[in-house]
């Protein structure tokens, strides 16, 4: 049972992928930092070859996002619950991890991890929890910054990693549940995802700056605002723009930009109430994707179209490339 959780991919072409393994046999190559566990980290080189292959933590780890700078090391964010490898001088050594039963089943509480690579994949540069006594802190989001200071997202809104891993250097409370985070051409960070009740507020301007229910649909009632997207500036102090985005659906979970600073953001949706423009397809699934691209200000829609067939459907990758064209 190997399930690929997160994928990126470096200038080179190097590819880098990981996730959690039930697997006795995952395949480690020679030096590799660890020959068992219960989530792996490899890479293959641009032919295809491995790069490196191996296993990274116990059970109870999962990762859920990748990031890689230029020097080749690769960065994992995800969920733990304990017994993940920490290191020497790392932010946060200890897991806010519990399970309290309540007679009939145990609650547990989850913390989330931020792990740095060497680009050999044989040691770890650093590793922390990052997470505090809520019940859960799940990061399903990274972007890294040009000075290697990391930005990891989830239910407990978005923190600021040091580029050594020892020190929080800022945070934002979550009115996002961030699922995509990227850096525009300016610096600014992006963030996207479902929202957290009804805490997130819109700036002027912006594409969607008041929310619509949309239509019903009868397999889901009663629906709350589902989509958002946020512009904030580097030091997380303040927010430039903010939107919703589409109908109560709308499960945004993928973002990236193209040359021009236009961003892109796909995920899954109902078959009705996503906002289209110049679409190549209907909805048509109770679940399908989609694929929308706005400009960087967040003020104007410039495509967005339903993705996918009769069955259930999402769009879960997306990258641009330098002659405009975007694949998912």
């Amino acid at each position: 049972d190997d399930v690929a959780g997160a994928i990126a991919v470096d200038p080179a072409g190097n590819v880098y992928v990981t996730g959690t393994t039930s697997s006795l046999d995952f395949p480690v190559t020679k030096g590799a930092y660890s020959a068992k566990g219960g989530s792996f980290l490899f890479k293959l080189n641009p032919d295809g070859s491995v790069g490196y292959s191996t296993y990274f933590a116990p059970s109870g780890n999962s990762p859920g996002a990748i990031v890689v700078d230029a020097a080749g090391s690769a960065y994992l964010a995800g969920t733990s619950q304990g017994n993940l490898p920490v290191t020497l001088g790392a932010y946060q050594t200890e897991c806010n991890c519990s399970a309290v039963s309540n007679g009939f089943f145990d609650v547990i509480s989850i913390s989330g991890f931020v792990t740095k690579f060497d680009p050999s994949g044989s040691s770890l540069i650093y590793s922390t929890y990052l997470g505090t006594t809520q019940l859960e802190t799940p990061l399903n989001a990274m972007a890294l910054a040009p000075d290697g200071t990391v930005y990891v997202g989830g239910f407990a809104g978005i923190s600021r990693l040091s580029a050594t891993g020892s020190a929080l250097l800022g945070s934002l409370p979550p009115t996002i549940n961030a699922e995509a985070m990227a850096f525009g051409p300016d610096g600014s960070l992006y963030v996207a995802g479902g929202l957290n009740g009804f805490s997130f507020h819109t700036t002027a301007g912006t594409f969607e700056p008041t929310y619509s229910l949309g239509p019903t649909l009868t397999y889901q009632p009663q629906p709350s605002p589902a989509a958002g997207i946020a512009k904030v500036d580097a030091q997380l102090k303040g927010v430039a723009a903010a939107t919703y985005f589409g109908g109560p659906y709308d499960q945004i979970g993928v973002m990236t930009f193209d040359t021009a600073g236009n961003l892109y953001v796909g995920g899954n949706t109902g078959p009705q109430g996503l906002p289209t423009r110049t679409p190549l397809q209907g909805g048509f699934a109770a679940g399908t994707g989609f694929l929308s691209e706005l400009s960087g200000d967040l003020s104007t829609l410039l495509f967005s179209s339903y993705f996918g067939d009769n069955e259930v459907f999402a769009v879960q990758g997306v990258g641009t490339v330098a002659d405009g064209t975007v694949r998912i």
